[in-house]
């Protein structure tokens, strides 16, 4: 079975370990290899700064294998149409399976998520988010437990607005002359 592999190297060269940074590929890819019947492609890669983050959320989710824990990185402003990050955090390469919500609601925050099964992964992740995101160790919030009742482990959201006095409640395509 032919495997395929790329790997990914900084200009300059970035040492894994405990480093974190976001990335992007900088260029086409600049060598490959076969060995032990995987092809090696090296792609270099280029760090960028990271979003401006007003909080981290970690919580237990339960949707199945891959997507027990959820990170929410709560975003200050709407990153640009088309934006998916990729991350090194603490060694780890994070490239797929990173969601971004943008609403187009003003008084709802964008945000990127990431999920995963290892508690323990989740917990480090957070904490490498939060230092590469310079946030405070009180706007990282970890609760990893699952939850007594359904919905309860779901972050808070900001409540829907009611309307006042007198005005129309039926739905907008109600209200629609036709």
């Amino acid at each position: 079975m032919k495997l395929l592999v790329i790997l990914f190297t900084a200009i300059p060269f970035l040492a894994f370990g405990e480093e974190s940074y976001f990335f992007t590929f900088g260029s086409e890819p600049t060598g490959q290899r076969i060995e032990d019947e995987s092809l090696h492609i090296v792609v270099p890669i280029k760090r960028l700064d990271p979003p401006a983050a007003s909080s981290v959320i970690a919580f237990h989710q339960g949707l199945g294998p891959g997507r027990e824990y959820k990170i929410q990185v709560n975003l200050k402003s709407s990153p640009m149409k088309g934006w998916v990050p990729m991350l090194n955090l603490g060694g780890d390469i994070i490239m797929y399976g990173v969601s971004v919500a943008r609403p187009d609601d003003a008084r709802f925050a964008s945000s990127f998520s990431l999920e995963g099964d290892d508690p323990e992964k989740i917990m480090q992740w957070c904490k490498h988010l939060g230092n590469l995101l310079n946030l405070p160790e009180k706007r990282i919030e970890i609760n990893l437990t699952q939850a007594e009742q359904d919905g309860a482990d779901q972050p808070a959201t900001a409540p829907e607005s009611k309307p006042e006095g007198n005005s129309n409640t039926r739905p907008e395509s109600e209200a629609r002359p036709q």
